[in-house]
């Protein structure tokens, strides 16, 4: 599946929650884990000359693919986190 992203911080937005999966996750303390939001921060900054809070606009970003029930499940941000415990329960009562 392909997705086409409308716009820099589109794609901003996912590449910070992914590199939050993959790195900050693994992160052990706090000064650490601040220390690398700061580092994505600059980054979005000062590489890509975008403005951190156009890119990173709610805390958590999340991202999943179980928020659509069909055949194609599109890996999308979840703007809503409440629809996240709506899901996962409506889910959760098909297994």
């Amino acid at each position: 599946m392909w997705y086409v992203f409308q716009s820099l911080p589109d794609l901003l937005r996912l590449w910070y929650h992914e590199s939050h999966r993959v790195f900050a996750d693994r992160l052990v303390n706090d000064e650490d884990r601040t220390w690398f939001s700061n580092l994505l921060s600059d980054r979005i900054k000062t590489d890509f000359n975008a403005v951190y809070e156009e890119v990173v606009t709610s805390d958590p970003l999340l991202y999943a693919d179980f928020m659509t029930f069909s055949d194609t499940r599109p890996y999308i941000e979840i703007t809503d986190h409440d629809k996240v415990t709506s899901a996962r329960t409506s889910a959760s009562g098909d297994l």
